[in-house]
């Protein structure tokens, strides 16, 4: 696999998922009834639902089209909330970045006029001896 997953050495497919032409091949043979899995509703009813929901009302897998478009859409207002605020924090911290070097360049530069450019370069020099 890509992006440095591992292969796994001990099953043959990952859990939740199927391989539809395995499916398809074994319900051909006669060694897979698909009819007593549970199908998607309308115009998709030929596709088979992996994972299999559960028969429990609180498996969101079974909830109705509008419950599903609620929790989305306050999966996208609690993002976007979560968005603005960091954004906020973000540009606070930024903005005492850019403070903070501003009112060091007064500082520098009156270091630099008292001790000069390259304090830390002024050493004493090297003599070399004839």
């Amino acid at each position: 696999m890509g992006l440095g997953v591992l292969e796994d050495r001990h099953l043959d497919h990952v859990p939740g998922t199927a391989l539809l032409t395995d499916v398809v091949g074994a319900e051909q043979q006669g060694g897979l009834n698909t009819s007593l899995l549970k199908h998607a509703k309308g115009r998709d009813s030929d596709v088979m639902l992996v994972p299999q929901p559960s028969r429990s009302p609180s498996d969101p897998l079974n909830w109705s089209l509008w419950k599903k478009d609620l929790m989305l859409f306050f999966i996208c207002i609690d993002t976007a909330i979560v968005g603005a605020w960091s954004y906020n924090e973000l540009n606070g911290g930024l903005g005492w970045g850019i403070f903070v070097i501003g009112i060091s360049c007064f500082i520098t530069n009156s270091l630099t006029v008292i001790y000069g450019r390259r304090p830390i370069l002024a050493r004493k020099p090297i003599v070399v001896h004839q």
